[in-house]
């Protein structure tokens, strides 16, 4: 009777962490006109880990409605950084379409089927979205087209995600 043990091993990998360090040293050996192998070592050379933050929105997108009628628009905001941040929205009709979506609205989608998981306007004052590096949140603008509304026209909007850490950090989908 024979017994057989596997051992597997799954390997997590994962970016450095900010404010760690990256050490490396490159060797090289070589053979003497003697004959012997010698092995030359390099200088340390470290490397500090920095902060970054970086965020996605997408996608751009085109919807049609009913005259009255809601108009749904999925996103995703995915931090691209290497470090947690916290994000608020802001919604910008445009001054160039020929009419704004009324009630609009900025929920969580975190089932990710187009519509939303909750009554949380995101666009309120004081929210904000906190995700880790790498986190992706599910989000839609949901509006509703006024019924003075006429066949064919348009209404065009800009949604932005910006960093609470830096706000100069910033995503934008029309």
């Amino acid at each position: 009777l024979a017994s057989m043990t596997l051992l597997f091993s799954s390997s997590l990998y994962a970016f450095p962490l900010p404010g760690s360090y990256i050490s490396n040293i490159a060797s090289g050996d070589y053979v003497d006109e003697t004959g012997s192998t010698l092995v030359v070592n390099s200088n340390p050379v470290s490397l500090e880990v920095q902060k970054i933050l970086a965020l996605t929105l997408v996608q751009n997108q085109q919807q049609q409605s009913t005259i009255g009628g809601l108009v749904n628009f999925p996103h995703v905001l995915t931090n691209t950084g290497n470090t947690s941040d916290r994000y608020a929205l802001s919604l910008t009709h445009s001054v160039s379409d020929e009419f704004d979506l009324a009630s609009i609205n900025v929920y969580a989608d975190r089932d990710q089927n187009g519509v939303p998981d909750d009554n949380v306007d995101l666009l309120l004052p004081n929210s904000s979205i906190d995700l880790k590096a790498g986190e992706s949140l599910s989000i839609v603008a949901v509006g509703t087209v006024p019924s003075s509304v006429l066949a064919n026209q348009k209404s065009i909007f800009e949604l932005k995600a910006t960093s609470q850490t830096t706000n100069t950090i910033d995503a934008r989908v029309n």
